[in-house]
Order: structure tokens, then sequence, then C-alpha cells
């Protein structure tokens, strides 16, 4: 599977009135470093061709949000709300996410790699073309979504709820699946590891005769 890079130059324009480019919902080109931002509730905000590098997202909300060729690295944006929004040709690498919102979303050529996404909601989302790498998604929801070329690559999956989402010919087996909930529905033709089949089988009343 080929994941779209984001279209992004190397050199930004560094942006430090991040709240006067608020006021336009409008932000293109822009880079952002070693900020904190905090307590921002917009709607509708478009975030084009931007980078932002160890930001602080403090209790913010964005939902409705149009975000496209942006990459966030090292960056903390737990319990942020971007529901309802669009994601497309975006990278997060080594951020925190705990907590976040990104609920019926439509997120299309999305790199996770190596973030902290616990308790994340994804629920009633479309996602395409995606990469979840080395990702802690413990206790995340991941209800009732639509998936398309989905790689969970060596993620931890504990606890994590899979209610009415088809996981056909998605591939789990590198990842630790301990505690999820699962629906028959969502497990048919996913590829799981002979272990977690075993385990599997259990939420579906069988018994191992050993």
């Amino acid at each position: 599977m080929k994941i779209a890079k984001p279209k992004i130059d190397k050199e930004l324009t560094i942006q430090k009135e991040f709240y006067q480019a608020l006021e336009e919902n409008y932000m293109y080109h822009t880079q952002f470093e070693n900020e904190l931002f905090s307590f921002i509730e917009e709607e509708h905000i478009h975030f084009d061709s931007c980078r932002f590098k160890n930001v602080i997202f403090e209790e913010c909300k964005f939902s409705h949000i149009d975000m496209m060729d942006c990459i966030f690295e090292g960056c903390d944006l737990s319990n942020i709300i971007m529901s309802e929004g669009c994601m497309h040709r975006c990278e997060f690498h080594n951020c925190r996410i705990v907590g976040a919102d990104f609920s019926s979303m439509v997120i299309k050529n999305i790199t996770f790699d190596t973030n902290n996404n616990r308790y994340g909601n994804f629920s009633c989302s479309k996602m395409q073309n995606c990469l979840f790498q080395n990702m802690d998604m413990t206790s995340s929801n991941l209800n009732d979504m639509k998936l398309k070329d989905i790689v969970f690559a060596t993620c931890n999956l504990s606890s994590c709820e899979f209610i009415h989402t088809p996981l056909m010919n998605i591939d789990v087996s590198s990842c630790t699946i301990d505690g999820i909930t699962i629906t028959e529905d969502s497990m048919k033709g996913m590829c799981v590891s002979p272990a977690q089949a075993l385990e599997l089988s259990k939420l579906l009343g069988l018994r191992i005769k050993e």
C-alpha cells in the first residue's frame, strides 16, 4: 500500500501570531515551533501545508476542521477535538494524542507513527490509505468505522473496541489485542496470529479442547 506524502515545502514561514491567523480561519505554508496554544475553540478552520513541531494544544476544539498536507512532530494534542472534519496527506510522529477525538471524520493518506493515542476516539469515521505504526492505542474507540487499505504495524490495541467495524483483510498479527471488544461481523476476514485466533475464539463462546 502506498500512502501519499504531505505536499509541503522544506522552507516554511515561521508564524508566531497563531491567534491572529485564527481570525481568518485559514493557515497556509506555515511552521509553528515550541508554542503553547490553550483553550481555543474554532469551527471550520483550514490548515494547509503546515508543520507543527513541539507544539502543545491544550484543551483545543477544532470541529469540522479541514486539514491537508500537514506534519506534526513531537506535539501534544491530548484531548483535542477534531470531530466531523477532514484530514488528507498528514503525518503524526512521536506525538501525544491521548483522548483525542477524531470521530465522524474523513481520514485519507495519514501516517500515525510512534504516538501515544490511548483512549482515542475514531468512531463513525471513514478511513482510507492509513498507517498506524508503533502506536499505543490502548482503550481506543474504533466503532462503526468504514476502513479501506489500513495497516496496523506493532500497535498496542489492548482493550480497544471494534464494534460493527469490518476488518476484512486487515492484518493485526503484529499487534497486541488483549482484552479487545469486537463483534462477530467486525472480525470476519481479519488476519491474526494463531495465538490471537485462540483468544478471539473465546469471544465466540468456543471452548478449546487440549
